[in-house]
């Protein structure tokens, strides 16, 4: 991402007043890491979403990006989509999906 988007994207983010990102997507160990990555070192927290989350490249290099994550964000910040829609209903107090 160039310096003018990123600076976009962090000033929607705090203006947001967002703490935590939630991602996931078909690059775990590409474009999903190095998007958890940045926002880790811009102090927020990042989630990954381990089982919303794979490798075009198969199995083992996703769960080498997960290695990665682990040793560089945190084991805590890897969540299975269940946990994630169970927080955002209890942070909304409703169900999410139906």
């Amino acid at each position: 991402m160039d310096e003018a988007r990123k600076r976009d994207a962090t000033e929607l983010i705090r203006r947001a007043g967002w703490t935590d990102l939630v991602f996931c997507g078909i690059a775990t160990e590409s474009c999903v890491l190095k998007s958890a990555g940045d926002v880790f070192e811009l102090g927020y927290a990042p989630w990954i979403v381990t089982d919303a989350s794979a490798s075009d490249a198969g199995p083992d290099v996703h769960d080498a990006g997960l290695v990665v994550v682990r040793r560089l964000i945190g084991t805590g910040q890897l969540v299975t989509a269940e946990h994630v829609v169970g927080q955002l209903t209890a942070y909304a107090g409703a169900p999410v999906l139906k």
